[in-house]
């Protein structure tokens, strides 16, 4: 019968073992200088050889021609049957199965019971996080004081879930994930004993999508050798369901050229030939860490984390791909508004007047303005890409010191709040005030709905359809609420881009002279975001 790569090529003796060298060379010390202690506990993730460690105390202790006084010769009774599972000195315990209480107080009658064939009884219990906490409590005494010729080692997965007693009594090792060269190194010595030929970034790809697990990586480089003989990229990429690196490279590209066309078509063709969707955004958020800033990196981290783990659990993950595709045109709406805003700056500012006072109304400027406004447009991108604010971009916008209305006269320009981008946006749609009378309610814009929309059409076709589909919700402190049902979520999306925000604000401005700012919600309630920055963090580091 076929034995799998990582039962095959588990480690038979301590020069076998990879990874983890201070916990390596601890055990080894101990096994020297005949200082085991009666209880250790080993910790971390899967893969990282816990209990391929407890298997070579359990050679070592036991085994009948031990060389260096540590290392099992693998070739005794003891070893051979340690290697087949039956020797029977070795207990091996699934907690996860025998998490109850009657199991431990089995356990405990029989600890008392001396070895049959070795020196030393050697209990290996694994997920020990699973047993129950009446289970951890008939275990502790036990535990603490087993009799000499018993050995407990525990593994779990996750020691946060261990009763603080069960800790204490054992000797603690914490066991990290292998590096990329050690495992690297494995799979090759792997490779060449199989007597197969790999390309070279087949290993680099089995690493990745292994997460450095050493057994998981031993089991795709299984699946890849089933494929065929001699193993290429893309035979592994088509095995292993990963996007080919091209079709990654479009999809990022039509990303930030913001082609929908594009990305839904790539997301089809994927779909079909099978890749695995999440599969496809984690190595684009790979592909962005090496490409684009941290920053920008992080974001689009956090919008994929998010949106991945918020529908897992659905069945249709090209309708998922679809989702993550408008959120992340959503997020990338910014480097848009930057050409906006270009286009406002440019159509304001024109050659001063010598000597004339600048009117409410009148476009000014100061000297080289060529460069002042290419100065504006930097200063904004800088701005709206990094998400910090900077002074400068007040002080570069062009603003008459006092304005003369036709009606009134402006006492002061009031200060504006909000991101620079807004304050810049606010400053460039004021044109003549009219003090408005009073009477002036939600009710009012509720009234001229129809115009509203009208002169949406003359502005751009597409927000007048947006627009059709919203309702008034309700006006307060110069903000106007305007609310979507749920089976317009793509208009209300749509509706929430700034561009479109900066049209219709400006459309309101010109009918009710009356600067307002628009807050776009599902049926009258804000969406609401998650915050995974600690999460995302975690993901932008887990490849390196």
């Amino acid at each position: 019968m076929y034995e799998t790569l990582y039962r095959k090529y588990r480690p038979r003796i301590f020069d076998d073992f990879c990874g983890n060298q201070y916990t390596y060379q601890a055990i080894k010390n101990s096994l020297v200088n005949e200082r085991m202690a009666h209880a250790y506990l080993f910790c971390g993730p899967r893969g990282t050889g816990k209990t391929s460690l407890a298997r070579l105390i359990s050679k070592s202790l036991n085994c009948m021609s031990l060389k260096d006084k540590f290392n099992p010769c693998d070739n005794c009774d003891v070893c051979l049957g340690v290697n087949r599972g039956s020797f029977p000195d070795m207990v091996e315990i699934d907690a996860a199965s025998n998490r109850g209480i009657d199991e431990i107080r089995e356990l405990k009658e029989k600890v008392n019971y001396k070895p049959i064939m070795g020196k030393k009884k050697i209990y290996i219990i694994d997920e020990v996080h699973m047993l129950t906490k009446e289970a951890f409590n008939a275990l502790l005494k036990t535990l603490e004081e087993p009799p000499k010729h018993v050995l407990f080692i525990l593994a779990t997965t996750e020691p946060e879930k261990l009763p603080e007693t069960i800790i204490s009594r054992c000797q603690r090792y914490d066991f990290t994930l292998l590096g990329k060269e050690e495992l690297i190194a494995r799979l090759k010595f792997v490779s060449e004993s199989e007597k197969r030929e790999v390309e070279e970034g087949v290993f680099n790809l089995v690493h990745r999508e292994s997460g450095s697990s050493m057994r998981d990586a031993l089991s795709l480089l299984d699946k890849v050798f089933a494929c065929c003989e001699k193993v290429t990229m893309i035979d592994a990429e088509k095995v292993l369901g990963i996007v080919p690196h091209d079709t990654l490279q479009k999809f990022y590209n039509a990303v930030f050229a913001g082609d929908l066309g594009e990305l839904y078509s790539i997301i089809d063709e994927c779909w079909i030939k099978g890749f695995r969707i999440a599969s496809l955004f984690k190595d684009f958020v790979v592909l962005c860490r090496d490409k684009r800033s941290l920053k920008e990196t992080t974001k689009i981290a956090e919008l994929v984390y998010t949106a991945v783990n918020e529908f897992r659990l659905e069945d249709d993950k090209q309708a998922v791909a679809y989702v993550i595709i408008g959120r992340l045109g959503k997020l990338l709406q910014p480097h848009e508004e930057i050409k906006v805003v270009k286009r406002q700056v440019q159509d304001k500012v024109v050659e001063p007047k010598v000597g004339v006072k600048p009117i409410m109304g009148e476009k000014v400027s100061a000297p080289k303005i060529e460069e002042v406004k290419e100065e504006i447009v930097e200063e904004i991108k800088e701005e709206v890409v990094e998400q910090e604010a900077s002074p400068k971009i007040e002080a570069v916008v062009p603003v008459p010191a006092k304005p003369v209305a036709t009606e009134e006269i402006q006492p002061s320009e009031p200060k504006v709040e909000g991101t620079p981008l807004e304050k810049l946006v606010a400053k460039e749609s004021k044109t003549i005030y009219v003090k408005p009378d009073g009477s002036f309610n939600v009710e009012s814009v509720q009234n001229r709905w129809g115009d509203i929309v009208k002169q949406a059409k003359d502005k751009k076709i597409s927000l007048m359809m947006f627009l059709n589909t919203a309702k008034v919700f309700k006006l307060e402190n110069n903000k106007l609420f305007i609310s979507y049902d749920r089976e317009h979520a793509f208009h209300k999306e749509s509706m929430d881009k700034r561009e479109n925000k900066i049209l219709f604000e400006g459309i309101l401005h010109k009918m009710f002279n009356k600067s307002l700012d628009v807050e776009v919600m599902f049926g009258g309630e804000e969406i609401k975001e998650k915050n995974f920055a600690s999460k995302v963090q975690m993901f932008l580091d887990e490849d390196k």
